[in-house]
């Protein structure tokens, strides 16, 4: 057994300005999360990790709300 702390999991790095400018898009529109969410996808081809945590954020919604999301329609 060593003293080494645990191996950290690699974390993506991406430009989030794209993200950032999409949520921008649809900040006032009601129900903006879906949108929101296939602006991304568009956008990166996919929904990388950093944005389900900016998108959390900037919405005001729970991180485990947009994985329930992203993986209903998965």
């Amino acid at each position: 057994m060593s003293n080494t702390p645990a191996e950290e999991i690699p974390t993506e790095e991406i430009d989030l300005a794209i993200a950032n400018h999409v949520i921008d898009k649809y900040l006032t529109l009601p129900g903006n999360l879906m949108p929101v969410l296939q602006g991304i996808q568009e956008e990166y081809g996919y929904v990388p990790k950093p944005t389900i945590d900016l998108v959390a954020e900037r919405l005001n919604v729970y991180p485990s709300q947009i994985y329930g999301v992203l993986t209903f329609y998965a």
